[in-house]
C-alpha cells in the first residue's frame, strides 16, 4: 500500500477480465501494476479496461525479476487439470500451472496473495494437490487462511462454490500451518431452493 491514500498495488496471474480484481475494488481503491494473461479475447478485455497496464503475457515464461512488486498477488491459475467438468489430470495435464505461479510469488515476494480455483481442488487426488499447494506457500514464508465458498452465500442464484485463499508473508519468525476457516463449505442455501433471479 502507498502513501496515506492506502491504494492497494495489484498484480494479477492468469487474470481473466480481472474479476477477482474488480472484487478488490469493493474493499479498497487499487491499481494493476500488471496483468498475466495469454488468452486473446480476455486479453483485449484487459486492454479495454486497463489500457496503461501492461500483460506480460505468458507466466511460464515472464521476467518476475523485472516486475514492479505488487501489495497482492491475485491468482485464479487454470481450473481445468482439477475441476469435476474435465479429465482431473492434475499435474499430468499441461495447463497445470501452479509451479509458474510458485516462481511468480517466490521472485516477486508480495506481502498478500489471494487465490482463487474451483472447489475440487480440495479432494482432487485425496487432497494430495491442496496440500502440495499449502505446503509450498508455507515454505516461501506465507500465512494461509483458506475457505470454500458458494456464490448462493452472498446472494446469487447458483451455487458455484469455490475454493479461496488469503496468504500472508512473514519474513520472521515461525510460519504457522495453513487453516482451513471453516469445515464445511459456506453456502447460502436454507432450504432446497435457490433463491430467484430478479430483473
Amino acid at each position: 500500500m502507498r502513501g496515506g491514500a492506502c491504494v492497494i498495488m495489484t498484480g494479477h496471474l492468469c487474470s481473466g477480465y480481472s474479476g477477482i480484481g474488480r472484487g478488490l475494488s469493493l474493499l479498497a481503491p487499487h491499481r494493476s501494476l500488471w496483468h498475466a494473461e495469454i488468452d486473446p479475447d480476455m486479453s483485449s478485455v484487459l486492454a479495454k479496461h486497463e489500457p496503461d497496464v501492461p500483460n506480460v503475457g505468458d507466466l511460464m515464461v515472464a521476467p518476475w525479476d523485472l516486475a514492479p512488486v505488487p501489495d497482492v498477488v491475485t491468482a485464479g491459475v487454470p481450473c481445468q487439470p482439477i475441476s469435476v467438468a474435465g479429465r482431473q489430470a492434475g499435474r499430468e495435464d499441461a495447463r497445470y500451472l501452479w509451479p509458474y505461479a510458485v516462481e511468480c510469488f517466490r521472485v516477486v515476494r508480495p506481502a498478500f496473495i489471494f487465490l482463487e480455483n474451483v472447489q475440487n481442488l480440495v479432494g482432487i487426488e485425496k487432497g494430495a494437490i491442496l496440500r502440495e499447494w499449502l505446503a509450498d506457500l508455507r515454505a516461501l514464508r506465507y500465512a494461509v487462511r483458506w475457505a470454500v465458498i458458494g456464490a448462493c452465500a452472498v446472494g446469487a442464484p447458483h451455487h458455484r462454490h469455490r475454493f479461496y485463499a488469503w496468504c500472508q508473508y512473514l519474513p520472521t519468525g515461525h510460519v504457522p500451518e495453513a487453516v482451513r476457516v471453516r469445515e464445511r463449505a459456506v453456502c447460502g442455501v436454507r432450504s432446497g431452493l435457490l433463491p430467484t433471479p430478479t430483473t
